[in-house]
């Protein structure tokens, strides 16, 4: 807290800025972290500019991508879908001349959209696991473009190898994804040039730690690498919009960024072992009822309550963040894309009950009349109406 106050002041300065502005120059601390140092930071501030601070004031959204194929599909919380903005899509276009370039890009769909739609590049190829953006992009114009349903913690197959002169990928913000990230990156680009995201220093208390390791490993692989800070920002996702309005910041404009990490690669030699992963999302089922979409964790056993289900957290059926460290969402079993977390003491039951109300959805009839047949608790029926609603 005490680093994310100093680099409030060190910002704010003599110049009022907005909560978004304010966010931004904190590299990588949740809002409601800033919103906490703000409070504990006012009373030493000028009055103009602490006024500032606590309003919140509505700010504007970054523009997204028109005609978007994405732009109608909620975010995915257990795949950590966050999107670039179209000012992001437009600095990576401008990095070079792509022109004879071919280029795979990993995890990055609204990236891949950019330049598929506008044939830059001479192929373009993207590897996606969330099955919903994949069926989407892959109405585009096939001409060069090339959409994979495959899971990077998985190998990359052998028709794949050393196919592309470009990879750029985003992982999940959590240090033990980016040596496999970077792994099948280096794979699809024998030789290649990586561009990929790397967290800033305040996005947690380990980051500075995180990103130096992460660097050391790549440096040992890598014939050359660049870092370019605050490259890249990111659109906020249905999931995480919904939890900052429920911890009172609404209207927030796209406040995440991240650097930019460039390198040429080796062969992958000496790189991380074909050992297969665990997939990530392997026991998370997926019902969508509209556009809701529903995530329902299958694997393990739940402690048996009295409520069929209740709240991960003790007072909202909304999630404080998306962020996996939290402890109220690793508890979770079930997830949405409007930022609920709940625990269901058998989540096989509940997954026949939500394909029962997306049929019903889809017949047009009430999904509540569906909940209200169900031989469950009444707290449980009431927190399944306020999830469907």
């Amino acid at each position: 807290m005490l680093r994310i106050r100093q680099q409030i002041v060190q910002a704010v300065g003599s110049t009022p800025l907005r909560f978004g502005e304010i966010i931004r120059h904190c590299r990588g601390a949740y809002p409601t972290t800033v919103a906490g140092a703000l409070k504990i930071l006012e009373p030493k501030l000028v009055t103009d500019t602490a006024k500032t601070f606590t309003a919140f004031a509505h700010e504007e959204r970054s523009p997204t991508i028109p005609g978007s194929r994405l732009s109608e599909i909620e975010g995915n919380p257990v795949l950590s879908s966050w999107y670039f903005t179209l000012e992001s899509c437009r600095r990576i276009e401008k990095l070079r001349d792509w022109s004879q370039a071919h280029i795979a890009f990993l995890g990055t769909p609204r990236l891949y959209e950019w330049f598929a739609s506008r044939r830059i590049g001479r192929s373009r190829l993207l590897i996606e696991l969330d099955s919903l953006v994949v069926s989407s992009l892959r109405e585009l114009d096939t001409q060069g473009n090339e959409v994979i349903q495959h899971d990077i913690h998985t190998n990359i197959p052998e028709n794949l190898r050393g196919r592309v002169d470009f990879v750029i990928f985003d992982p999940p913000w959590y240090p033990g994804e980016y040596e496999i990230w970077i792994d099948r990156a280096t794979r699809l680009a024998h030789g290649g040039t990586l561009c990929f995201s790397l967290f800033p220093e305040l996005t947690r208390p380990e980051a500075p730690a995180q990103r130096e390791h992460i660097l050391a490993y790549l440096k040992e692989r890598a014939n050359s690498v660049c870092c370019i800070s605050d490259c890249l920002e990111y659109e906020i996702p249905s999931f995480e919009r919904q939890q900052l309005v429920a911890s009172g910041i609404i209207g927030l404009g796209p406040w995440k960024l991240s650097d930019l990490i460039l390198c040429r690669v080796s062969d992958p030699v000496g790189v991380t072992d074909e050992a297969e992963f665990l997939p990530t999302a392997a026991n998370w089922t997926e019902i969508d009822i509209g556009k809701l979409r529903i995530f329902v964790n299958l694997d393990g056993n739940f402690e048996s309550r009295l409520s069929f289900v209740r709240c991960a957290t003790d007072n909202s059926i909304v999630l404080p963040s998306p962020s996996h460290r939290d402890e109220a969402h690793s508890a979770a079993n079930v997830l949405t894309s409007r930022g609920h977390g709940l625990i269901c003491s058998e989540p096989g039951t509940l997954v026949h009950i939500l394909e029962n109300c997306r049929l019903a959805h889809a017949e047009g009839t009430p999904v509540y009349h569906e909940v209200e047949k169900l031989t469950i608790d009444s707290p449980s029926k009431s927190l399944l109406k306020s999830l469907l609603s």
